[in-house]
């Protein structure tokens, strides 16, 4: 059995989407059966659909951009903790999970055990609370990964969460997929898209258990 977990969801035409933007579109670009020379896929997509990270450009007009993002963050030692609620995750979630002094943070919840990616958008999905985001800018995070396609929650708190965290330099992987990730620590390998000037972009991501 490999000890890498891949923790990147399934890219297609069912990859949901925010509420009024414009679905993924993969279609056929060239065909060998055609009697094209190669196979080839044409993917419209916006840059934040499926597993993806915010650069702080998302959310700031002057924030950095992804191809500026320093691998140091998206590479090394990573904490995977499990939330217990079924809504807003609190502070109280995550001094339970212990996660002062850790730089790369992965939050599972109960959203890790559906497959999110074949579903339309589901609106009451697991989210952070504003004090929530505060208190991993207090503790030190520069990273923080969760298991839906967003930090914040539908209609409510998208804006004052994503610029307290990209404010404050803690890069964003939204749309992971840990079912097979339990609690404990791991290798964290996270590599987006190197979109110039992005304000983000899709990526690949893996873990591997720390022993």
């Amino acid at each position: 059995m490999s000890s890498i977990i891949d923790i990147t969801a399934p890219f297609s035409n069912t990859t949901p989407v925010w509420p009024g933007v414009e679905g993924v579109k993969i279609s056929t670009g060239s065909s060998i059966a055609l009697g094209h020379m190669g196979n080839t896929l044409r993917i419209d997509t916006i840059n934040h659909a499926g597993t993806h990270m915010d650069a702080p450009r998302h959310f700031l007009n002057d924030g950095k951009t992804l191809d500026a993002l320093p691998l140091e963050v998206v590479c090394g030692r990573a904490k995977v903790i499990w939330v217990d609620s079924q809504y807003e995750i609190t502070i109280e979630d995550l001094q339970k999970a212990c996660i002062a002094g850790e730089e790369r943070v992965l939050i599972k919840s109960r959203m890790s055990a559906i497959e999110w990616w074949t579903q339309p958008f589901i609106e009451d999905f697991v989210h952070l609370s504003d004090a929530a985001a505060e208190y991993l800018v207090e503790v030190g995070v520069k990273l923080v990964g969760v298991d839906y396609v967003s930090v914040a929650g539908y209609n409510k708190n998208e804006v004052f969460v994503h610029q307290t965290l990209l404010g404050n330099d803690i890069w964003i992987i939204e749309g992971l997929v840990l079912a097979e990730a339990e609690p404990g620590y791991y290798e964290l390998c996270c590599l987006p898209l190197k979109l110039k000037e992005g304000d983000g972009a899709p990526c690949r991501a893996i873990l591997k258990p720390i022993h």
